[in-house]
């Protein structure tokens, strides 16, 4: 914009008003280009990914609940009529999936 206004007076844009209207549409287009880019982006960030998470916290804990469902039915051990799971690298490693 300050281009503009510094060369408004330009024998080049008052002799031939085409220049000075490509030069303006072209600072415009420009602009609503990397406006569109960071709205983009921006509403990408704030509406779309949050709700990405929830979906992929829900699943993990969704599949942490079957595992400890499994690893109850496995390994629990019932004491004073609760079950209850031993603390061991069996059920360690079975908890943390690499079983």
């Amino acid at each position: 914009m300050v281009l503009l206004t510094l060369h408004w007076d330009s024998p080049r844009w008052q002799e031939d008003w085409l220049a000075l209207l490509a030069d303006i549409f072209g600072a415009a287009l420009g602009m609503s280009v990397a406006l569109t880019i960071i709205v983009e982006l921006g509403g990408r960030m704030v509406l779309l990914i949050p709700e990405a998470v929830r979906k992929l916290k829900a699943e993990g804990r969704k599949e942490h609940r079957k595992r400890l469902e499994e690893a109850y039915r496995r390994f629990g051990v019932e004491l004073d009529g609760r079950l209850m799971l031993p603390k061991s690298p069996e059920v360690d490693a079975f908890l943390d999936g690499e079983e």
